[in-house]
């Protein structure tokens, strides 16, 4: 049998055949092509999910260190309060509104110190919650 003495349903059953071969060919070439990109997608959210996640673990570092700050400035506060109710102990004659005045200005600082300290406490928890967020980008 010749290849001339094929009838057009043999033909036409060879080309469906075909068609369809190269059909699934080009599906699964595609199907690794669009992978391959959504592969790559993925990596770059990631890079820049870590980018994120390193420059808010410094601006944390920077709040701590300003917090440190405000915390020394408390402590001289604190040695100045301390001193004027050492005077005042000294000479309990004196006008009870300026005990009043100082009493307040104690309280305020120890709002203030509280307020400080939790906030310290929230900065340092954000940062495990990031750098545990890093170590999961970073498994494979």
């Amino acid at each position: 049998m010749q290849i001339l003495d094929f009838t057009f349903n043999e033909w036409a059953i060879i080309a469906t055949m075909l068609l369809s071969v190269t059909a699934i060919v080009i599906s699964i070439w595609s199907s690794y092509q669009t992978s391959k990109q959504a592969r790559k997608q993925i990596e770059s959210v990631k890079d820049l999910s870590r980018l994120q996640i390193e420059s808010t673990i410094v601006s944390l570092e920077i709040e701590l260190f300003k917090t440190a700050f405000d915390e020394y400035d408390a402590k001289g506060e604190l040695v100045q309060i301390q001193k004027e109710l050492q005077e005042l102990q000294q000479y309990p004659n004196e006008d009870k509104s300026k005990l009043d005045k100082l009493e307040i200005k104690f309280k305020k600082l120890t709002t203030d110190a509280h307020y400080l300290n939790n906030w310290k406490f929230q900065i340092i928890d954000m940062q495990f919650r990031l750098v545990r967020a890093k170590m999961v980008l970073n498994q494979k």
